[in-house]
């Protein structure tokens, strides 16, 4: 899901497949604003330090990457590999190593969390209404024992060096929760790997910084207050700040919809079939990878703020902020770690 959390330094410009270079930073060197659109999504890649040789290098391999991760990864690209496991689930089927490993994350969190976070829960998705595929109307109750006869990460089983196979037809697989975090880390290594100093990537609101912003001190973003159908960038709770950490949030105020004066949202909870329906409108998790940032956002909206918060305590290197609805408005809870990430709250 692409959530606004908008840098306070870096002012987003249009997604067209451009680079903005700045003549230098308050630190001496050439700051490089790269964008563009990829996963379904747009992105933003502002680095420092690159040497003069390498900047028109930068682009050409951001969209590589991207290229690369969209042909195995995205469900929304008909002949990519992910789908081409879906087509025959029942068939074993070699994926990369690259994307074997972010299917192993998945399946690794879905383990952790009980099935609250699923790489399977696709076909749920889609009956909800939401994602690739969606469904035009409310489902049926026979519809919905259907669609999830069809989902479990337990009936996904490796047969061999990167080989996986369902346990049925019918089954669909979907990074769409840690694709982007992983994509983010991947863009993350090549500019590095050019000899930027410093950089902040960004992925459909999932972000990942190091050393210093072009002013000096880390990067600082503020994070949106989840207000249903705000423009983005309207009102902000927090401000973070990143130095060598990713961050993603999760939220159910862009993709949902409202029917009988019930809230139906697009995170669907694997292990009942239902929208969620707790009070959690946004968390937003610092992770030192995008890829665990991004799944544990999920993973946690799914979960709510009890069970939630629980799980994030029980990770050293994981903190949270959760953001919920309650009668005056909302409320900001934080795991033990996390203010140490944050300037402060609005």
């Amino acid at each position: 899901m692409r959530l606004c959390i908008f840098s306070l330094y870096l002012t987003a410009v249009a997604c067209t497949g451009t680079s903005e270079t700045s003549p230098s930073s308050s630190l001496g060197t050439p700051s490089l604003q790269l964008t563009g659109e990829a996963l379904g999504t747009t992105w933003n890649v502002k680095v420092l330090g690159l040497e003069q040789s390498k900047i028109t290098k930068a682009q050409s391999k951001i969209e590589t990457v991207l290229n690369r991760i969209n042909d195995e990864m995205s469900t929304w690209k008909k002949d990519s590999k992910i789908n081409g496991f879906n087509e025959r689930t029942d068939y074993a089927y070699t994926f990369s190593p690259e994307t074997a490993g972010v299917i192993e994350q998945a399946l690794h969190i879905a383990r952790e969390t009980g099935g609250a976070f699923d790489p399977t829960v696709g076909p749920l998705v889609a009956l909800w209404g939401f994602g690739a595929g969606a469904a035009k109307k409310p489902p049926s109750e026979s519809e919905l024992e259907e669609a999830r006869a069809k989902v479990g990460y337990q009936h996904l089983l490796w047969v061999g060096p990167n080989q996986l196979q369902g346990a049925m037809m019918g089954m669909k697989l979907d990074l769409s929760a840690n694709a982007k975090g992983y994509a983010v880390d991947a863009v993350t290594v090549v500019m590095k790997r050019l000899g930027a100093h410093s950089g902040m990537v960004e992925i459909g609101g999932e972000v990942r910084a190091w050393g210093q912003r072009p002013d000096g001190g880390p990067w600082r973003l503020a994070i949106e207050t989840p207000k249903d159908q705000a423009r983005p960038g309207q009102a902000a709770s927090a401000v973070a700040q990143l130095n060598g950490l990713a961050m993603a949030t999760s939220g159910d105020y862009r993709q949902f919809r409202m029917e009988n004066g019930k809230r139906i949202s697009h995170t669907i909870d694997p292990r009942t079939g239902q929208p969620i329906g707790h009070s959690l409108a946004s968390v937003t998790v610092f992770a030192p990878n995008c890829m665990d940032a991004d799944a544990y956002a999920t993973a946690l909206m799914v979960l709510g703020p009890e069970a939630g918060m629980d799980l994030i305590n029980q990770h050293p290197t994981l903190e949270a902020l959760m953001i919920l609805r309650n009668a005056s408005g909302f409320e900001l809870r934080f795991s033990e770690q996390v203010k140490a990430h944050l300037v402060g709250t609005l």
